[in-house]
């Protein structure tokens, strides 16, 4: 019979990989996994830092406890460090913070975002635990999250496997 790929007379017959090239999947498989961790990990300690502006924003004595624990390079978004540092400095001003005095010195991008992050917690009242818990996961997080892109896949590999022992 014919031999060719397209005709469809024949099977031709399945080669299996060899241990080299199932390795190479399973590495592959393994960084992407380390990544979509990662990324997902990010994300939650972005989340965790909006969540700590809103609660800055809705009450001047978080500002305050804030302000003693964090700065504003402890942030993983420029929007949100810019907040933080906006806060800040209303703050050792003497000055009274609300989000009308803000939106008119940040860009309207960042605007946007902090006016969508209250409005999602309109009805939220922080409570200082809540403050807490959100600082705690910042501090935890952040220097890894912030200098994770230049690790290699091993060192995200290693890290993440930190972190799961830690949970246990």
């Amino acid at each position: 019979g014919c031999e060719c790929d397209y005709c469809g007379s024949h099977v031709r017959p399945r080669l299996e990989p060899d241990g080299k090239e199932l390795w190479e999947r399973w590495e592959r498989l393994q960084r992407f996994q380390v990544q979509a961790d990662l990324q997902s990990r990010i994300d939650w300690v972005k989340q965790m830092q909006q969540q700590l502006m809103a609660a800055a924003l809705k009450d001047p004595e978080h500002l305050k406890v804030i302000a003693a624990r964090l700065t504003p390079e402890r942030f993983i978004t420029p929007e949100m460090a810019e907040v933080f540092q906006l806060l800040l400095q209303k703050r050792q001003r003497g000055e009274y913070v609300d989000f009308t005095q803000l939106s008119g010195e940040l860009p309207e991008a960042t605007v946007s975002l902090l006016s969508r992050i209250l409005a999602q917690n309109y009805d939220v009242g922080f409570t200082e635990r809540d403050v807490a818990l959100y600082m705690e996961r910042i501090e935890e997080s952040v220097p890894k999250s912030a200098a994770a892109a230049g690790m290699s896949p091993q060192e995200l590999e290693g890290y993440l496997e930190k972190l799961k022992q830690k949970r246990r």
